[in-house]
């Protein structure tokens, strides 16, 4: 009669080791790719406001009445993750912004956006927002340092204009941004074509 196989116990260790480490690296990476899913509820709906409120502003040559129901720019109501309010409203500016309301595991609540009537988008919020935002961040500044050493002046200009995306992220996107200056100035372009942020 043959022998039982079965697992050792260190077999069955090296199991639960492994499937902690994945897990350890995967549930992280699927939460934050959840959150960022739900920002684009705010995003969608700042801009599509922000269509309405110039609609509005053709019309009645003001901003003032707009963000009411009944006008042709009302503020958008059923939304799961984020409230809409417009705190700035004056004939001739606005500003809406985009809060993250509710709490537990559904959270945004720290998330704040807001767009306003030059198109000027700024996104602040929490600890979530701030990680969110490192990886836009660097993604922007690479793309920017990649295309100064490809294109030279062009790629000073593209560096500049583009890096500004990083505004808002805090110390991170300076000291990014202070790094692209000290490169734009070692390849001559710092005088004419520095970030600021």
């Amino acid at each position: 009669m043959l022998g039982q196989k079965a697992f050792t116990l260190l077999e069955l260790m090296i199991t639960v080791a492994i499937v902690g480490i994945l897990a350890a690296v995967a549930i992280p990476s699927y939460t934050d790719y959840v959150m960022r899913g739900k920002i684009g509820e705010a995003t969608s709906t700042l801009l599509a406001m922000r269509t309405k409120m110039e609609q509005f502003y053709q019309d009645n040559r003001t901003y003032i009445g707009a963000c009411a129901t009944g006008t042709i720019a009302p503020l958008p109501t059923g939304l799961k993750y984020f409230t809409v309010t417009c705190p700035t409203l004056t004939a001739t500016a606005y500003t809406i912004q985009a809060a993250g309301g509710i709490t537990g595991e559904q959270s945004m609540a720290g998330f704040t956006y807001t767009i306003n009537e030059a198109n000027t988008r700024n996104t602040t919020g929490g600890r979530h927002a701030n990680e969110l935002g490192v990886g836009h961040v660097k993604t922007s500044a690479g793309r920017a340092q990649r295309a100064l050493r490809r294109k030279g002046d062009h790629g000073a200009v593209w560096c500049r204009e583009n890096t500004r995306n990083v505004a808002g992220y805090g110390q991170l996107a300076e000291r990014i941004a202070q790094q692209i200056n000290q490169e734009l100035r070692s390849t001559g372009h710092g005088a004419t074509h520095g970030i600021d942020v």
